[in-house]
């Protein structure tokens, strides 16, 4: 493992410091929703919430693993750095100016598609104008991991959790929905303030200002753009359906049982997204030789894998303690599901390591095509459930255990035939 860990103490306490400080910052506010407003309330925020977290992916332009990528390749030399920084930040820029626009301007609408009621509208304008303060977050928090300034990351998200925490413990404990809206809206953009300081300190000296970006320099950066959008709205997408099923067969209560349960499998996937994101993806970027290119992505499916299994068990074990401590006891009965959802995390986690392969090439059409079949299989599933009237929390949770079961096997049966297929040309 030594292709992978060189570094890595360090690296990886700092980096799981600042994603164990956004996890805890994340469940807080939904403690806090289950706490004051129970089940239905987590329910009746969940597609705000999903839309919070796509949004947030996708503003600037969801460019982040292609800045990461080329930061880290840029990084001993100052021009062509300062070029890409300079051009991927007008670029981000002008994507947040486009979608800020589009939500404020059907403010109305999205509110209705969102909460069923036009009432929210505020929101959403809310919500619009985050975009540039979360593109911001995206794009510094990019740039050091990019750099590996490991302490840099850590240092953003430790101060947003301790800023963001009391703030949104105001606002949902004092204004109902509209305040956890809120609250959910704040706690999204309030890294915003120690990634001004990073910028300012270490990353203004390579910014050369706004630049137009080339044609070429455009291309590359719309690749990601749209791996990012296939890769937020995929899954989102289903999952609003998939809610919207659930509500009208089961009804809030188990919606927000659901919610509940993807919210807290999200958080500990976050922590492997993470690793694939800021040390894989920068060490298979440049790497043309195939056959090191399967060891590492076998060797990495490994460690990971063993990983899960370690912290899964834990979760499993010890799982009324932590639904109990991160939502409420009104969630207990999430104890029966979490064996299914936590086999359809673990070759979802899996999967990951093949997709950040295809990331790496910006192969848009392969990755597209990859996540929409994993999509309509997971929706396919489900509504082949509601036909027999037999949609739950419990059987939407069995059918994402074995939908990513089948992804994962189909994921690694391409990989291989990728690589023979790479040595037959050479």
């Amino acid at each position: 493992m030594h292709i992978l860990v060189r570094h890595l103490p360090m690296g990886l306490l700092l980096t799981g410091l600042a994603h164990f400080s956004k996890l805890l910052l994340g469940f807080l506010v939904v403690k806090l929703i289950a706490y004051y407003q129970g089940p239905s309330g987590v329910g009746f925020l969940g597609n705000f919430m999903s839309a919070v977290t796509v949004l947030s992916v996708l503003a600037g332009g969801g460019i982040t693993n292609g800045t990461v990528r080329f930061v880290s390749e840029y990084k001993n030399d100052r021009l062509k750095l300062g070029r890409f920084m300079s051009v991927a930040w007008t670029y981000s820029a002008f994507i947040s100016f486009i979608l800020s626009f589009f939500l404020a301007f059907f403010s109305n609408q999205i509110s209705t598609f969102i909460f069923g009621k036009p009432e929210y509208w505020y929101l959403i304008l809310g919500l619009a104008i985050s975009q540039f303060l979360i593109a911001f977050i995206n794009f510094v928090i990019a740039a050091v991991n990019g750099l590996r300034a490991n302490e840099c990351y850590a240092f953003i998200q430790v101060f947003a959790l301790f800023s963001g925490g009391p703030i949104a413990w105001y606002f949902i404990s004092n204004f109902d929905i509209g305040g956890a809206g809120y609250a959910i809206l704040i706690v999204s953009s309030i890294a915003v303030l120690p990634s001004i300081y990073v910028f300012r300190k270490y990353l203004v000296s390579s910014f050369f200002g706004f630049l137009k970006p080339r044609g070429a320099e455009v291309k590359v950066l719309y690749y990601y753009s749209v791996i990012a959008i296939v890769n937020a709205v995929s899954f989102p997408v289903v999952e609003y359906l998939v809610r919207n099923i659930i509500i009208n067969d089961s009804g809030l209560h188990d919606a927000g049982l659901w919610q509940a349960v993807i919210k807290l499998s999200g958080s500990y996937i976050g922590f492997f997204s993470i690793f694939l994101a800021f040390w894989f993806l920068p060490r298979i970027s440049g790497m043309s030789d195939k056959r090191r290119l399967l060891v590492v992505t076998f060797r990495s499916m490994s460690f990971i894998g063993l990983a899960f299994l370690l912290g899964g068990g834990i979760l499993y074990w010890f799982r009324p303690f932590f639904i109990e401590i991160l939502l409420s006891n009104e969630f207990l009965k999430l104890s029966d599901y979490m064996s299914f959802q936590l086999v359809g995390d673990f070759f979802r986690v899996l999967s990951y390591v093949i997709g950040f392969i295809i990331i790496s090439k910006a192969s848009v059409f392969v990755y597209m095509i990859s996540q929409v079949f994993q999509a309509v299989l997971f929706l396919g599933v489900v509504w082949f459930g509601a036909g027999a009237g037999e949609v739950s929390a419990f059987f939407v949770i069995k059918s994402y255990s074995v939908s990513y079961f089948v992804y994962f096997l189909l994921m690694v049966l391409g990989f291989v035939l990728y690589i023979k297929m790479q040595r037959s040309k050479n």
